[in-house]
């Protein structure tokens, strides 16, 4: 995967914006890093972003699993 890939399938914003970018993009996958964020069927999260630490085994899952989305040719939205 190249940058170009990577740049055209995955769109980042703060969490304010994300509904806009999700109904203007249709992502296969909404990707939440906020460690309050809801479980819900259309995303998938990691509790990343807490005003702590960051787990490093959860930071390395969130990486795999973006980068799989991606190269399996999903769009996704990052958040």
């Amino acid at each position: 995967m190249n940058a170009e890939e990577l740049m055209t399938g995955l769109t980042m914003c703060a969490a304010p914006e994300a509904p806009k970018k999700i109904e203007q993009l249709r992502p296969e996958v909404v990707i939440d890093l906020r460690a309050e964020a809801p479980v819900t069927e259309e995303s998938v999260s990691f509790s990343l972003a807490n005003g702590g630490p960051t787990d490093p085994q959860e930071l390395k899952r969130a990486i795999e699993y973006t980068a799989e989305v991606l190269q399996n040719g999903n769009r996704a939205v990052l958040h």
